[in-house]
């Protein structure tokens, strides 16, 4: 159900919400923190940016930076910044769908309640609450590729 563009933005924020900084982040660091391809990465971090989730700071000290605080975004924001609304607007050509199938037009509809409750639920900061040892195993990474000098 979630592309990989989402799922890559979710673990991008994560990440930048671990960093507990407020300076950016290069690109390079995050790509090689999560293990991605970086031009897949800066894709995914443009996509963000457009959507008012990252702010992105060019120059020598530039990078990505969260443009929001984690408990004000949502799951629901990142995954229809990368995938568009999740709930159909041709509403009409469903309803289309003839009338001695009325369960599967409550089905659907009912789908969509419910994923947009979950995702809507579930905000950054929930995320990295939740997540005790995983977080602290994903911090170690990410220093790790930060490199001694960092």
């Amino acid at each position: 159900m979630l592309s990989a563009t989402s799922e890559l933005a979710i673990r991008t924020l994560v990440f930048l919400a671990m960093s507990g900084k407020e300076v950016p982040i290069p690109a390079p660091r995050i790509a090689r923190a999560l293990k991605c391809s970086p031009s897949y990465l800066a894709k995914t971090t443009a996509t963000l940016s457009r959507a008012g989730i990252l702010r992105s700071v060019r120059g020598t000290r530039g990078g990505v930076v969260l443009s929001q605080r984690p408990d004000e975004i949502t799951l629901l924001a990142v995954v229809e910044a990368c995938q568009g609304a999740l709930v159909d607007k041709r509403r009409g050509e469903f309803e289309a769908f003839p009338a001695s199938f009325p369960s599967i037009r409550r089905a659907i509809r009912e789908l969509e309640a419910g994923t947009t409750a979950i995702l809507s639920r579930w905000t950054l900061s929930r995320l990295l609450a939740t997540e005790g040892e995983a977080a602290a195993s994903f911090d170690r990474r990410r220093r790790s590729a930060d490199g001694p000098n960092k």
